[in-house]
């Protein structure tokens, strides 16, 4: 199912979401209802079949897919969509660049899965997106980043609605994740209406939860 999570009035934007079979990872859709171009952030639906199923029926293409970080279950849909979509722009971190071309890095091997890219030489990675900005934030992992539009942050497994946030992973750091919490604690708290779109869970305001949680 394709459900709407958030809708914007002042920039007409949508964010819906799809809870992916792999982990009840959330797939993002940000649909600017302007064109036929829609973001997709983390898609992690196997088969992504709800994905391409809505955008098929929309008539929608992905323009950009931003990927939160190197495990599979917040990418393992993406060479379906790739063969769904054709060309897209990509923005990630280099450790998640590399991982998607190998199943250790990503994890997936571990499970039994092979969940990995053969090549990288027909997509794009352009990190220089107007209207989204692209933060480095290490701790789940060492690629971990965030994504913000506008009042829109979409966290992957960065900062999630839970009294735990996981660092036993490989490449995990709580130094690193401390480093991230201070400087997301300093950049987003005086912006009230900062909406979390996590990895896992449902959305939540920033400042309550960076109150609660440091």
């Amino acid at each position: 199912m394709v459900e709407q999570l958030h809708y914007n009035s002042e920039l007409n934007s949508t964010v819906l979401r799809i809870v992916s079979d792999v982990f009840d990872s959330n797939v993002y859709i940000l649909d600017n209802n302007k064109d036929n171009q829609v973001v997709v952030i983390d898609p992690s639906e196997e088969y992504n079949k709800k994905l391409i199923d809505w955008l098929k029926e929309k008539n929608k293409k992905v323009s950009n897919c931003l990927i939160t970080h190197e495990h599979f279950d917040h990418h393992a849909g993406l060479k379906q969509l790739l063969n769904y979509n054709g060309s897209l722009n990509i923005m990630c971190s280099i450790e998640t660049k590399l991982a998607l071309l190998d199943s250790k890095k990503n994890l997936s091997f571990f499970f039994n899965k092979n969940i990995s890219l053969e090549t990288l030489d027909n997509l794009s990675f352009d990190l220089s997106l107007e209207e989204i900005e692209m933060l480095k934030t290490p701790g789940h992992s060492k690629g971990s980043t965030c994504f913000q539009f506008e009042n829109l942050f979409f966290s992957g497994d960065t900062i999630i609605e839970t009294d735990y946030l996981v660092t036993k992973l490989p490449g995990g750091s709580k130094k690193d994740l401390q480093t991230t919490l201070q400087f997301l604690s300093h950049k987003l708290t005086s912006q009230d209406q900062i909406i979390v779109f996590p990895g896992h869970g449902e959305p939540f305001k920033f400042k309550k939860w960076i109150n609660e949680n440091t």
